[in-house]
């Protein structure tokens, strides 16, 4: 299986940011790709404000022409593609994952368990968060995911452990709220913690974190992509502030 882990740029214009992954899907075919990994949130960016009217506006749902489209070109390219993006679902706002194989169905949803995609005072009848984890099963290979600060809830994430997979699907959205921001300062201060939290899930992982500029550090998305085998060693990586593809293949 050949994956390719996608760095995309996001903006605020939705129609350059759907394009985008279109091509991205386009071009991890190209390159012989069989599944391509898209960041948490990477259609709109996790530009959410805590406030319902706003927020809401940014949701979709999975029956949405925007989904629809994507499942259309993962059946065109005969790809797999995981994507995140925030669910609409009734009324209820969502951090969401899925998974379309390539004949274009979706096989696999999942939402973000952990609560730190909003604030904490909230509208709880708005926010919403998913009640368990996701399985399923690719090419003999069982997968299943953790967004963002999931990994960092060691329930959340021992019920993933106690799954015994093969693969985590790790899509993340991050920032650094003072704005210093840099290669050295990412490898040794911030990923340690992430590798620490993944070699207690004992899972190949592939995590991927989307670029999105702004003068608002607290928006300000860096991107990265990192293959982490199951001892917690680095095995591929796209540098941070680079957008574009990584690609890696395992057996």
């Amino acid at each position: 299986m050949k994956y390719a882990l996608a760095v995309n740029r996001v903006t605020d214009n939705l129609n350059f940011n759907v394009n985008l992954i279109l091509e991205y899907i386009q071009e991890a075919k190209k390159n012989h790709a069989d599944f391509i990994i898209f960041p948490e949130c990477c259609i709109t960016g996790l530009i959410n404000n805590d406030i319902p009217e706003h927020d809401l506006a940014l949701g979709i749902t999975e029956n949405s022409n925007i989904i629809r489209t994507i499942c259309k070109s993962a059946m065109q390219n005969e790809i797999y593609v995981s994507i995140g993006f925030f669910e609409l679902d009734n009324k209820f706002l969502y951090d969401s994952t899925i998974c379309i194989d390539n004949f274009g169905n979706i096989i696999s949803k999942y939402r973000r368990m952990s609560d730190g995609w909003h604030g904490s005072n909230v509208d709880k009848k708005v926010y919403k968060q998913g009640i368990d984890i996701a399985t399923f099963n690719i090419e003999n290979k069982k997968y299943s995911y953790l967004i963002c600060g999931d990994l960092f809830d060691n329930i959340i994430a021992d019920k993933v452990r106690k799954e015994n997979i093969d693969i985590l699907i790790f899509p993340f959205a991050r920032t650094l709220n003072d704005g210093d921001v840099s290669q050295r300062r990412w490898d040794t201060e911030e990923m340690p913690y992430y590798i620490e939290q993944i070699s207690k899930i004992g899972a190949l992982t592939l995590m991927v974190n989307y670029v999105k500029n702004s003068s608002n550090t607290r928006n300000y998305f860096f991107g990265g992509a990192y293959v982490v085998d199951k001892s917690g060693e680095i095995i591929a990586q796209k540098d941070i502030e680079d957008a574009g593809i990584l690609y890696f293949e395992a057996n």
